[in-house]
């Protein structure tokens, strides 16, 4: 744990903030993650887009993955 301690303390203040508010959702600090606005439209374009049946194959995935991987 102080070794990922020390790697979160040498990134940017805004990465930071990021990490520590997922580290406490998952501990359940409470406090509900708030999404922005354009986090909002994606996620319930997400739900839109799965509730119509609208989803990536198996193949897509990989694909996309290996694409992140790879960046």
């Amino acid at each position: 744990m102080e070794e990922a301690i020390r790697a979160l303390s040498d990134l940017p203040a805004e990465r930071q903030d990021a990490l520590a508010r997922l580290i406490l959702d998952q501990i359940g600090d409470g406090n509900p993650l708030v999404l922005g606005p354009d986090e909002r439209r994606a996620v319930e374009a997400g739900i839109a887009d799965t509730d119509a049946g609208r989803t990536a194959d198996d193949d897509a995935l990989a694909r996309h993955l290996a694409r992140l991987r790879s960046a």
